[in-house]
């Protein structure tokens, strides 16, 4: 279509059309309704304020051009309704939101740029009024996927609830609803950046970062950026908290180096990350998970859990509950271990291979004890008699033990157990109960002893 449509239908009307609409710099107006399947969308207008809905593929320009232009809405109030709930791709186009107009992108939207001449061609998704009440509304997935080039979204507010995915290149993001400038919260939606690549965000001013996070971060690589386009530095350089509703992940080499911290959502430091404090982490409630490296000067645990395989470097205290690995695996603690009395260090055996088919809880600090230890041995798993468990070693001990010790899985009709604390660890071991016929020969034992004792008392009075 290379002309112009005019829909003077009612806005509750909907005008179902061919399965697929192309437009070629040409223009759709009026307060009528489009349903379609597929819409190219080369170049042109679309403006009034009624709603287009496309339920299959949406291709914002085809590449073939160094930009495509495609308007939805112009002048005062007189946007139009985009509404997106399957497969888009923006590849080197100029989209302009105006006279508040909107688009709702409830499937996958794919940003990719073009390269002609060696050049790189970005993407732009803006808005001609300035001060504009325009948004892109996504409950889906925005996935920047162009290597080397950048797509941004300025002036229009950008609202997310889905994901937003920089896959590879450049994502800039320069009026998030999202973030606030004033509490400098990050709130909602999913935040995923993989290795080499960058979303930068403007968060109003180069002393602002993302301090509060109640949304989902992960970082998938050492060099995954999260920047702050006022400054261009790392926006997470003052975070300090993360919510309840927060998850930060931290996957395959990527690192984070903040101050105080506290935790009471999900942390994840996965193998080869680490997150770094330079003051103390504190945890009220919610998952610390740590197959790499955790340092502070105190990892302070007051509820929640802390689990996994990895290194925590500086003392811990544990109020909440410990879990080393999560499931058969060490937990490494580099510096002094304290359980408080409220405390619980969980342990899972499935076998005699320390850290391998049991929980080990390996402290190169002085281990200070109380609270509960937690011993469960796991389904299908028949220990023998004799077998010993080395499930905490510490390089020192102030004497302290466990105040309860409760042990589940384990067939107390076949066996007893029994812990022995030591100066370097504390070790669990397994014995036979006695079969009823020895409880005969030892009673009988006893009772002969008891015989012979008495006989020899009256030799001597006699």
């Amino acid at each position: 279509m290379g002309g112009t449509v005019t829909l003077n239908t009612s806005n509750d009307h909907s005008v179902v059309v061919a399965e697929v609409i192309q437009v070629n710099d040409g223009t759709i107006s009026g307060y009528g309704n489009l349903v379609t399947t597929t819409l190219n969308w080369l170049s042109g207008t679309q403006n009034g304020n009624g709603t287009t809905t496309v339920n299959g593929t949406t291709n914002f320009g085809d590449g073939s051009n160094y930009y495509s232009y495609q308007s939805l809405g112009s002048g005062s109030n007189n946007g139009r309704t985009l509404t997106l709930n399957g497969d888009s791709i923006l590849q080197s186009s100029y989209v302009t939101l105006n006279g508040g107009s909107t688009i709702n992108n409830n499937g996958t939207f794919t940003s990719k740029g073009d390269v002609r001449n060696n050049t790189v061609y970005s993407n732009i998704i803006t808005s001609f009024d300035y001060g504009s009440t325009s948004t892109f509304n996504n409950a889906g997935a925005f996935v920047q996927d162009a290597s080397g080039k950048q797509t941004t979204v300025g002036v229009v507010t950008f609202n997310n609830t889905g994901v937003v995915y920089v896959k590879s290149g450049t994502l800039q993001l320069d009026n998030l609803s999202n973030y606030n400038r004033t509490s400098q919260t990050l709130s909602g939606g999913s935040y995923h950046i993989d290795d080499g690549n960058t979303l930068a965000i403007n968060l109003g001013n180069s002393t602002n970062s993302i301090r509060t996070n109640s949304a989902v971060i992960l970082l998938n690589g050492p060099n995954a950026h999260l920047l702050n386009t006022s400054v261009g530095g790392n926006a997470l350089s003052g975070l300090a908290t993360n919510t309840s509703e927060g998850a930060l992940l931290l996957l395959n080499g990527a690192a984070l180096g903040i101050g105080n911290f506290s935790n009471a959502g999900h942390i994840e430091i996965g193998a080869g990350s680490s997150l770094v404090s330079s003051t103390d982490y504190v945890q009220n409630a919610g998952v610390t998970f740590v197959e790499g490296t955790l340092s502070a000067n105190l990892v302070d645990i007051q509820g929640g859990i802390l689990a996994g395989n990895g290194t925590i470097t500086g003392n811990v205290s544990n109020a909440g509950l410990i879990i080393p690995g999560g499931f058969l695996v060490t937990l490494n603690v580099q510096g002094d271990f304290t359980q408080r009395a409220d405390g619980i260090l969980a342990i899972d055996i499935a076998g005699t291979d320390q850290g391998v088919s049991y929980d080990w809880l390996n402290i190169s600090g002085t281990a200070s004890l109380a609270g509960t230890l937690d011993v469960f041995f796991t389904a299908g798993y028949l220990p023998a008699a004799g077998n010993a468990y080395t499930i905490l070693s510490y390089g020192d001990w102030d004497q302290t033990t466990f105040d309860a010790i409760q042990v589940t899985g384990l067939d107390l009709a076949q066996y007893t157990y029994s812990t022995h604390y030591s100066d370097t660890g504390l070790t669990l071991s397994i014995a036979a109960v006695p079969e009823p016929s020895t409880y005969a020969l030892l009673l009988a034992g006893l009772g002969m002893v008891g015989f012979v004792a008495r006989r020899r008392k009256v030799s001597v009075t006699a």
